[in-house]
């Protein structure tokens, strides 16, 4: 790669840092362009699980009430 290269050889700090961080990460950079997936749902799920988390906090039976918010979250 070219210009990551160039950018390497530039001598500016902050250019290189972000030219080799390309170079690490190029895998992923690939694999998103290629399969054009994303983590928007899985952490969309998170988020829901930690608002029910937040939810529940004094409740004694914990377990049962986040499976009750569990299923009323996605259903």
């Amino acid at each position: 790669m070219l210009f990551v290269r160039i950018a390497i050889e530039s001598q500016i700090k902050k250019i290189e840092n972000f030219a080799r961080k390309i170079l690490r990460n190029i895998q992923y950079i690939a694999n998103h362009a290629k399969y054009k997936i994303s983590t928007d749902i899985a952490e969309g799920i998170n988020n829901k699980i930690e608002n029910i988390k937040r939810r529940a906090y004094e409740i004694k039976d914990l377990l049962q009430y986040m499976k009750f918010l569990a299923i009323d979250a996605f259903y």
